[in-house]
């Protein structure tokens, strides 16, 4: 009987690459499969979407959404994608802005590994790097959202483009050169914000690996390449609006005053220990103290570019970083066990104790990402409130205009003022998305004042709080829209939820007519 060989290190790497795409395969299929509705955001998209089948594949001047006027400004390559399978395949378009996300997602972990494999140099540790990828929350949770469908396209080609441009700058050959144009481009037409963070990944890479006459000129074949493959998008819209849309968007990038602070607290959104932050700041120490600065810059980098998708962007180089800092881990475990048992551990997973560490961290990863897709899979417009937004529909006049109460402040993750106006065709007049691509005089006011109208759900003066509130916006509405229940659970102004109810309830300002365990409409008869 033949006795097989031990695994060698490369053979381990590889098996970690498959077990990730294995396992972070089916914890990005699992939230999504549970959930009966796309994940959260999604509602603009979706009728953009719609927009580009409804008009034949050309690409569409406006978009009429929550009653406004929105120039189709946005890198359309997803919308176009998602509206060719919907056409082909003849299935309704929910169903991709529920699926093609996690697809999507699933193809940037098989994306990982050829980019782990070629910064830490070694397939064990890209193998170990691409399980950390698979299994860090923050990789999935905006990524596998319905809005997440041109981020995902996003993540996916900043990673590839990221391997070959880099690639580029080492081996200066013509496929990484023309790998790396197409990527990029790929990258231009996807999402507007993982391009921008591109421009100074290839300039940080330009810095460190190319500061030669030939590492400019493939970095200017490189620009000049996307400029023209792409140009048959940006010089329509140029054409069509100018740079009044993307003026209008740079300008709503929500940034926050501490921002600066978040490469250094944790975002990878691990539900309990930390582990994959803490072995990133051991990594981040290593490399600086070998004076090797290039991943340590790219992990700060996307919080000097741009605030909003910096967490979206930083955790590529954190879970390369992470696994630096393992792997001086299993350093320790190693050279500690050799001394308890005098042996020499050649391969530092020959080591019991690093074995039984990574066979810990993955199975301790994969609870909690599993626990993490349980909650983003309640994040969804409820069926309840979805058969009201049906009642609408054919209950409702066309122009009439709704103040949708959910007691959610965060905007940007209510999902049921977002899909509102995509399903009933009614005007929002809480709905804050669209308008960032639109020239409002004050955005940040305007955020002020629709979380003032959320925040009414707690006031102890409900109906004068709504007044106030609406009197600041200059909003003239004729139905309130009140979803007592979101995400399968009660919302922020609860137990008051049932109070506010009673109180309009009781108005003579206002008309009961829908009223459901979940949802609430009142027509407004008179002002308040």
């Amino acid at each position: 009987m033949i006795k097989r060989a031990p695994l060698n290190q490369d053979e381990i790497g590889t098996l970690l690459a498959l077990a990730a795409i294995l396992f972070g395969g089916w914890l990005r299929i699992y939230p999504v499969w549970q959930a009966d509705f796309p994940i959260n955001d999604g509602g603009l998209f979706y009728v953009m979407t719609r927009a580009i089948q409804e008009n034949s594949f050309h690409l569409p001047f406006y978009v009429s959404y929550n009653a406004l006027h929105i120039p189709f400004a946005y890198p359309p390559l997803a919308f176009y994608v998602t509206a060719a399978l919907g056409k082909v395949l003849n299935i309704p378009l929910i169903f991709f802005f529920r699926f093609l996300p996690a697809v999507v997602l699933i193809g940037t972990i098989t994306a990982f590994y050829p980019l782990a494999k070629t910064f830490l140099k070694s397939r064990l540790e890209a193998g170990i790097a691409t399980l950390i990828f698979a299994l860090t929350p923050r990789s999935v949770t905006w990524f596998i959202m319905g809005g997440g469908l041109t981020r995902s396209f996003g993540l996916l080609f900043l990673i590839l483009a990221s391997t070959y441009v880099y690639r580029a700058f080492l081996a200066r050959g013509n496929k990484d050169i023309i790998l790396a144009s197409l990527f990029s481009t790929l990258l231009v037409l996807s999402h507007p914000e993982a391009a921008l963070h591109m421009i100074g990944i290839g300039l940080l890479f330009l810095i460190f690996k190319a500061r030669d006459k030939r590492g400019i000129i493939i970095a200017a074949t490189i620009v000049l390449s996307v400029i023209f493959l792409s140009s048959i998008w940006w010089i329509t819209v140029l054409l069509r609006f100018g740079l009044t849309p993307a003026l209008s968007a740079a300008q709503t990038g929500l940034n926050e005053p501490f921002g600066l602070l978040y490469p250094f607290v944790q975002f990878s959104e691990e539900p309990y220990v930390t582990f994959i932050m803490v072995f990133a700041f051991l990594g981040i120490t290593v490399r600086l103290i070998k004076r090797e600065y290039l991943l340590p810059a790219w992990y700060i980098l996307p919080f000097l570019i741009e605030m909003r998708s910096a967490r979206n962007v930083a955790i590529v180089p954190l879970a390369l970083l992470a696994t630096i800092g393992l792997i001086e881990i299993f350093k320790l475990f190693t050279n500690l066990e050799s001394q308890l048992i005098k042996r020499e551990i050649e391969n530092p997973l020959q080591s019991r104790a690093t074995t039984t560490f990574l066979i810990f961290f993955t199975i301790y990863s994969i609870v909690g990402m599993q626990l993490h897709g349980m909650k983003l899979s309640t994040q969804i417009v409820t069926k309840s409130n979805r058969m009201a937004f049906e009642w609408i529909v054919n209950n409702i006049p066309p122009s009439s205009r709704f103040l949708v109460i959910t007691g959610e402040t965060e905007l940007l993750r209510d999902w049921t003022q977002e899909w509102f106006p995509a399903l009933t065709e009614r005007i929002s007049l809480t709905t804050i998305q669209g308008r960032e691509w639109l020239n409002e005089n004050d955005f940040e006011t305007l955020i002020e004042n629709f979380q003032y109208i959320q925040s009414c759900a707690n006031s102890e003066a409900l109906i004068n709080c709504i007044s106030e509130g609406t009197r600041r916006a200059n909003m003239n509405y004729d139905f309130i829209y009140i979803a007592k229940v979101t995400a399968n659970i009660p919302l922020k102004y609860e137990p008051k939820a049932a109070g506010f109810v009673a109180d309009l309830k009781r108005s003579k300002n206002f008309m009961l007519v829908y009223d459901s365990t979940d949802v609430v409409i009142l027509k407004r008869l008179a002002q308040p």
